[in-house]
């Protein structure tokens, strides 16, 4: 008779842990990925979560702010490599008004066109003022909306998604929201020659964090459900997760499980190790502090555990093993 404690999939590891609490932010390498990444982990010492849409090869950000990772989930395999990482350097450039524009000028910047209007009326109208300092100042309003709708932009403007703005005079510094360097460049362009344009440059990327391939869904580090003296945590805060396969040879399997918080979980067996199927036995509500013992239905050639369920926001003390 054999016994096995169960271990999750090892083939996609994170890369590393955020050196200090940040914000992650996340990127695919092909523009047609709009699917959710969810990262657990810990923030500000306590386990949280945080589902990111992604916007294909657009950068976008977590809005927690993590101070390690224990697992990233994405809803379905994507079309491209999605990768994550903490922040780097953010790039900057800046915008010099020489000449107040006219009625009706444009000036298109991270994926918004401004117009500048002396009556506004649509959405990304910019109030053009009575000198290029007055212009200048609702545009810097624009980008960040910090300043009055009906006022300064439009009513339904939305802030920049690409840069901040600060002002002085004439000159507005732009600096990237997202401290990275981006996959898809950057263009500033103008309909009449009324700005001096210096591109943002100079970012950089963070510290990779994890790594999707094409095709996988899931990234963590290996987690072994071995803790016979009931005092080490083994399963992080909220995380799910499907084991390894353990090769149960054909003989009749009993699982030997304790854990000291309730969680569900189900056995899946196969015989390629490739098509699963869910046992007999169904999904398991499993007791908090009481040593359970299930002796599967049916025979099998490969089992593996899966946690299906966890609520819970302390790591758990988990020893789960099939004994053959």
């Amino acid at each position: 008779m054999s016994q096995t404690a169960f271990t999750t999939v090892s083939t996609n590891r994170l890369a590393a842990q955020p050196a200090s609490s940040s914000l992650i932010y996340v990127r695919s390498t092909s523009g047609a990925d709009t699917g959710t990444l969810t990262i657990y982990g810990d923030v500000s010492a306590t386990p949280d979560t945080d589902a990111i849409a992604l916007a294909g090869q657009v950068e976008v950000s977590s809005v927690e702010i993590f101070d390690s990772i224990s697992q990233a989930i994405l809803s379905t395999a994507q079309a491209g490599t999605v990768t994550a990482y903490a922040p780097g350097t953010a790039a900057s450039g800046d915008i010099r008004t020489d000449v107040n524009p006219t009625d009706g000028d444009t000036l298109a910047l991270g994926g918004i066109t401004y117009r500048f209007k002396s009556t506004m009326a649509a959405i990304n109208d910019v109030q053009l003022g009575a000198s290029a300092t007055d212009t200048t100042l609702a545009l810097k309003k624009a980008i960040n909306l910090d300043g009055i709708a009906g006022t300064d932009y439009f009513t339904g403007t939305a802030a920049n998604p690409i840069y901040s703005a600060t002002v002085a005079t004439t000159v507005i510094t732009l600096t990237d929201r997202i401290p990275c360097l981006r996959q898809v460049a950057q263009t500033i362009t103008e309909s009449a020659s009324n700005f001096a344009i210096r591109t943002p440059i100079g970012g950089v990327d963070g510290t990779l964090l994890f790594t999707f391939a094409v095709g996988a869904t899931s990234a963590a580090d290996v987690l072994t459900f071995s803790t016979e003296d009931h005092l080490t945590a083994t399963l992080p805060a909220l995380m799910l997760g499907t084991s390894n396969p353990v090769n149960t040879q054909g003989r009749q399997a009993m699982l030997r499980l304790w854990s000291d918080n309730a969680i569900s979980y189900k056995v899946q067996s196969s015989t390629d190790q490739t098509n699963w199927t869910d046992t007999s036995e169904g999904t398991v509500a499993l007791s908090a502090s009481t040593l359970t013992n299930v002796v599967l239905a049916e025979l099998h050639e490969f089992v593996r555990f899966v946690v299906t369920t966890n609520a819970n926001t302390d790591d758990t003390i988990l020893d789960a093993r099939v004994i053959y």
